[in-house]
């Protein structure tokens, strides 16, 4: 099930919930902050449904949104419910409320390899040479120590074909409070996309935002390394930010696409930001041009559909 849209009144969403019904199309809606979300149950009938809608939008009191008597607007039934009762009444849902049936599978699958990277490499822990920990975190990091040596370059590896290595620094973390906060965010932002985006939208829009912050973070100038750190780096924080960007100004450029971030949300985010680029007690500089790239990505790919 994915949300469509938005309409402003109950009015409105119920005509629209009648017309889908006789198009076949199921779906329902709920009262949001202020507005009314129109989620359609089927994947396979999203983009004739958003069609439906925009029609609508345009000329709600054509005939042919007359055909049918308002249908109630619904709620989702209940796990146990018999799937031919009546509707539930209405409820609020609020912004961060998982979305009904949405299980966030994609978010979750990055999620559990996050943790599974993290542990195997020992969160950044010192390693022996030749052992599994040493291994997977050279395989997994942008440029390893021994390609970058000779020449200082950053694309070292990369220029080898080792390509992967555009994306996997994302999921090690150095230490567990680190992979426990950019997995919060990440599931909190990741979910509300996953359910408005699909996860195959999401899946480019994650992959695109680790290849430009983790890409920047490598290149970083080394007169900057102190505050914006070097090309040796892991974690998810570049993605937690590109989500976060992308979420905060598609909700501000399509009041109708159901994002919205609180604005002490982002005080949150921003000021968490900008405190990572103070100098910190053990003199190891944080990846801070992730964290800027990141939200400069998303923030760029929210002004397109």
């Amino acid at each position: 099930m994915r949300q469509i849209g938005t309409l402003p009144n109950e009015q409105l969403a119920s005509r629209l919930a009648a017309y889908l019904a006789a198009e076949s199309i199921s779906c329902q809606c709920e009262q949001e902050d202020g507005q009314w979300s129109v989620w359609v149950h089927d994947e396979n009938l999203i983009e004739t449904a958003r069609a439906h809608l925009e029609a609508f939008r345009a000329e709600p009191d054509a005939a042919r949104f007359r055909v049918a008597a308002p249908a109630p607007v619904e709620s989702p039934p209940s796990r146990t419910a018999d799937p031919g009762s009546a509707p539930s009444t209405p409820r609020r849902r609020g912004v961060w409320a998982q979305p009904p049936g949405s299980r966030a599978p994609f978010i979750t699958t990055l999620i559990l390899l996050s943790f599974a990277m993290s542990m195997v490499t020992g969160f950044g822990q010192p390693a022996t040479p030749g052992s599994l920990p040493f291994n997977v975190k050279s395989h997994m990091a942008y440029v390893t120590i021994k390609d970058h040596a000779p020449e200082k370059d950053p694309l070292a590896s990369l220029k080898k074909g080792q390509l992967w290595r555009l994306v996997t620094p994302i999921f090690p973390h150095l230490s567990l409070g680190h992979l426990l906060i950019n997995m919060f965010f990440l599931y909190q932002f990741g979910r509300l996309l996953e359910s408005k985006l699909g996860a195959p939208k999401l899946g480019f829009l994650v992959l695109l935002i680790a290849v430009v912050s983790n890409s920047a973070q490598a290149v970083t100038p080394a007169s900057l390394h102190e505050v914006l750190g070097g090309p040796f780096f892991f974690g998810m924080s570049g993605v937690v930010y590109g989500l976060f960007g992308y979420a905060w100004i598609r909700g501000q450029v399509d009041s109708t696409a159901g994002f919205y971030i609180p604005p002490l949300l982002v005080f949150i985010m921003l000021g968490l930001m900008f405190l990572s680029m103070s100098p910190s007690p053990d003199d190891r500089a944080v990846a801070n041009m992730t964290h800027v790239s990141g939200l400069v990505m998303g923030m760029v790919m929210a002004q397109f559909r």
